[in-house]
Formats: C-alpha cells, sequence, structure tokens
C-alpha cells in the first residue's frame, strides 16, 4: 500500500483522480520500457549491456515521473550519461524521439531542457556559480525530485550513480559538525524554486501570454508541491536517526505526493484537515487536467474570463492555504521552517 493509500485510509477519505493517475503512469512508464526495449538498440549505445554498467539510461520527468499522468500529459525524458563522450548518444536521441512520435506521444515542451542528453559531470560538479544555468539547476534538482529511470534503476545504474554523488556533494560541504538539516541542499531546492517564478514572468512575456492559464495553474499547484516535497525531505532530517545521506537517497525515490502523505501520517494533530486541503485540492486540480476541454480553456488567451480558471485559483489559493498550516501552524514544522525556510 503507498503512502497516498494509507493516508486516504486513515483519513477515511478518498482521491479517485490521484489513484487514477499513478496506475496510468505505471502504465504509461511500462509502454515506454517497452516500445525503447524493441525499438532502440539501447545495448549499442550503452544504456544497457551485459559487460558491465550502463553509461547512459533514460529518465522521465513530469507527471510521468510523478505518477501524475493525464490524458493531455506530455513525455518529459532525458538522456542521462554518466560515462564516455560517444557520437552515437546524438543518434540515439533521435531514435528515441522518433519512437516517441510514432507511438503518438506528446513531445516535450521547447524549452530545450528535455528531449536531450544531460551529463553527469555538469549535474555534479557545477552547482552554483556561472556554470550552473537554468537548465543545469532545473536537471539536478527535478532528477531528485521527480525523476525516475525507464528501466529497472539498479544501484549501478548511471540514475541512481549520479542521485549518489549528488546528495554526497550537498553534504560534503560546510563544516564537519553542521546540523543535520543540509542548508546547501535546502537553498538549492529554494532557488529552484525562485528560478521556477522568474522563469513563468519571463515566459509570459517573451510568448505573448500563449499558454498563461496553463502555465499558472501549474505553478500555483503542481509546481509548488514539488518545491514543498523538497522542504519536507531536508526538514524533516532534523530528528532523524539513520544515516543523513541514506535517509535522503530513501526519500527521493518516491514521489512528491508520497513524500507529502508519509509526512502527513506523522503528524501528532490536524492530519485530517490537511489531507482534505492538500489531498483533496491536488485531487481536484488532476481532475481538472486530465480534461481536455477544461485543459483548452487554461491555454485560452481569455482564461480568466473562464468558469475553469476561477476554479483553478480557488483551488490554488486552498492549496496555499493548507502548505502555510502545515510549514507555519504545525508544532512540527513552525520552528524548523523559521529557522531554515526563511533566513
Amino acid at each position: 500500500m503507498t503512502y497516498v493509500e494509507q493516508l486516504a485510509e486513515t483519513c477515511n477519505d478518498s482521491w479517485p483522480n490521484i489513484a487514477k493517475a499513478r496506475k496510468e503512469a505505471e502504465k504509461q512508464r511500462t509502454k515506454l520500457r517497452d516500445i525503447l526495449t524493441h525499438g532502440v538498440d539501447l545495448e549499442s549505445f550503452g544504456v544497457s549491456s551485459d559487460n558491465g554498467p550502463p553509461e547512459s539510461e533514460v529518465v522521465v520527468f513530469g507527471s510521468l515521473g510523478r505518477d501524475e499522468w493525464t490524458s493531455s500529459s506530455d513525455v518529459d525524458w532525458t538522456l542521462l550519461v554518466d560515462g564516455r563522450a560517444d557520437l552515437g548518444h546524438s543518434e540515439l536521441i533521435r531514435q528515441i524521439s522518433d519512437c516517441l512520435t510514432a507511438e503518438k506521444f506528446v513531445e516535450p515542451g521547447g524549452t530545450g531542457i528535455f528531449g536531450r542528453m544531460a551529463f553527469s559531470h555538469d549535474i555534479l560538479h557545477h552547482i552554483g556559480g556561472e556554470h550552473d544555468t537554468n537548465r543545469n539547476i532545473t536537471q539536478r534538482i527535478l532528477l531528485l525530485l521527480e525523476g525516475k529511470p525507464v528501466g529497472d534503476g539498479s544501484s549501478d545504474g548511471p540514475y541512481s550513480r549520479v542521485i549518489d554523488m549528488v546528495l554526497k556533494r550537498y553534504l560534503k560541504s560546510g563544516t564537519a559538525q553542521h546540523p543535520k538539516v543540509p542548508r546547501f541542499l535546502l537553498n538549492d531546492i529554494v532557488r529552484y524554486w525562485r528560478t521556477m517564478c522568474v522563469d513563468f514572468a519571463w515566459k509570459e512575456w517573451e510568448q505573448g501570454g500563449e499558454k498563461w492559464g496553463e502555465r499558472n495553474a501549474k505553478l500555483r499547484i503542481s509546481r509548488k508541491l514539488i518545491f514543498a516535497a523538497g522542504l519536507l525531505v531536508c526538514l524533516q532530517l532534523d530528528k532523524c536517526s539513520n544515516p543523513i545521506h541514506e535517509e535522503l537517497k530513501t526519500s527521493f525515490r518516491r514521489t512528491p505526493l508520497e513524500i507529502m502523505a508519509d509526512f502527513l501520517l506523522c503528524l501528532s494533530d490536524r492530519r485530517e484537515e490537511l489531507a482534505a486541503k492538500l489531498f483533496g485540492t491536488y485531487d481536484e486540480f488532476l481532475g481538472i487536467m486530465s480534461d481536455s476541454a477544461k485543459r483548452g480553456e487554461l491555454k485560452a488567451l481569455d482564461v480568466q474570463a473562464t468558469r475553469t480558471w476561477r476554479d483553478i485559483k480557488e483551488l490554488g489559493d486552498d492549496f496555499q492555504n493548507g502548505l502555510e498550516n502545515l510549514f507555519f501552524e504545525t508544532e512540527e514544522l513552525r520552528g524548523l521552517t523559521r529557522t531554515y525556510g526563511v533566513f
């Protein structure tokens, strides 16, 4: 039983859209794995090999990685390379893209973040500084918070290796007696959230408001969930008795909804109230995003005149209120949020 299912049972509640989205995501990842296994010569490009650990791996992000798949979802994927440079990687990218197009999967957005290669060296060594571009920080933080390997995700595969080294990099900085809450990692998660907010305004300016409503809806709810889950992972380490590195690896294997549900299950009070505000709201949000007509309204330039937009705005306000209650009013988090999350 998943943490979300446990929370629903504990609170005597149900979130059918969340459950449906998770099942559809599992189905689509299986389909994607079969497509790549039969449609692409992965072994020739070092993605799978009988001669040692592979040097590259296909990783999915977005709704497919978060178990939030809807009928209008696209496939955000990256070829994660943790090995030698190879001229064949470009050909592999083309083959993967052609296979997905042939199977009618919606292509990634035009930002250039997905549908391309990501290199472990940049993700690991360019944390901060002038070389840590928007693309690099996006790849790194999303790899932690919503990335999911299409294959088996074995411990010696590129995905697991890169996650392990990135977490060690975050934990290595600072004094030997630093507190359990990893400020370096937490600050990078906060920086990514602010980057998303600034980029939202840039896209609105650059694209003349195109798809403003859909992007705004995601920023208010699903993007905010990613950020909140990252904060929870870091803050709950304050009382962790396990090795921090291992606890982080375990936590980042979960989806943002699973991270949130696991934490709510441990609350001493207000569990049902917060579950209704956060998961009930998110369930309604996924219901809207899975409705092609309503999603079409959100993509329209006159979106603010529609009933769907008013519903999204109300859901966003409720979700924000639930997060404020969780981080600023619960006994478990209010002191930690004040100490680590603000200053």
